[in-house]
């Protein structure tokens, strides 16, 4: 991994944050460690909790709890081209 990543969008919430983030690195397990430090979430228990569990048992990302890594699934990179860039894109327009 090359730097530290930042979604500029401030209006995402960190699950799209994270599926944001996890899309621009195709084909690659991240370290949970380094998405909660892109994300800048404020917990790093309630971050696995509330963000990859759940993300996790709704299918859009596997988070293996132990070896600590996460790669998007593809029906979470459906979720991200039909709802967050959208998303995205609308922000700018307006």
């Amino acid at each position: 991994m090359s730097g530290k990543k930042r979604v500029l969008d401030s209006s995402l919430n960190y699950k799209d944050q994270a599926l944001l983030l996890l899309y621009s690195e195709p084909e690659t397990a991240v370290p949970a460690e380094e998405l909660f430090d892109w994300t800048e979430h404020s917990h790093k228990t309630n971050f696995r909790r509330d963000v990859l569990m759940k993300l996790h048992s709704e299918r859009l990302l596997e988070y293996d709890r132990e070896s600590e890594m996460v790669t998007l699934s593809p029906s979470g990179a459906k979720v991200v081209e039909e709802k967050v860039l959208p998303k995205i894109q609308a922000g700018r327009q307006s």
